[in-house]
């Protein structure tokens, strides 16, 4: 039996060095994807490479990645989907909450609802969805 342990603050520490060669135009966070500390209109870039479906209220998570990107800002995304982690044998070998799965076309919608406009949309299947979204703000004009 072999065992593999994940040191977080050891990955968040190798992210941060990676990411130097690049100064204050990128920073590695950690927090909680539903309230991020962040002030709106914030960030350029945001990146989610195989998290959203680990948070709870993923669509909230969505929410805030809108309000912290800057008007024209960048979502970039790569997930796993339900059908994959919700087919024997995922289940068996990952932990992963079951209650916060969701198909490409639920995790599509629910991006264009965050405000955040799909430009770009892969889909491997019914297994992973991968591409970009860019964050805009709809002005109301009143005559």
């Amino acid at each position: 039996m072999s065992r593999v342990s994940i040191s977080i603050p050891r990955l968040i520490a190798l992210a941060q060095k990676r990411l130097e060669k690049y100064g204050e135009r990128a920073r590695v966070f950690v927090g909680n994807a539903e309230a991020i500390d962040a002030l709106d209109d914030s960030f350029d870039v945001v990146v989610d490479y195989g998290v959203i479906h680990h948070i709870p209220h993923w669509q909230q998570a969505l929410k805030e990645i809108k309000r912290v990107l800057k008007p024209g800002g960048t979502f970039y995304f790569e997930d796993l989907l339900k059908e994959l982690i919700s087919t024997w044998p995922a289940p068996v070998f990952f932990n992963h909450p079951q209650a916060t799965q969701f198909y490409g076309g639920e995790f599509r919608s629910e991006l264009e609802t965050a405000g955040l406009h799909v430009q770009k949309l892969r889909q491997l299947g019914e297994f992973a969805i991968a591409g970009r979204a860019v964050s805009f703000n709809i002005q109301i004009v009143q005559p």
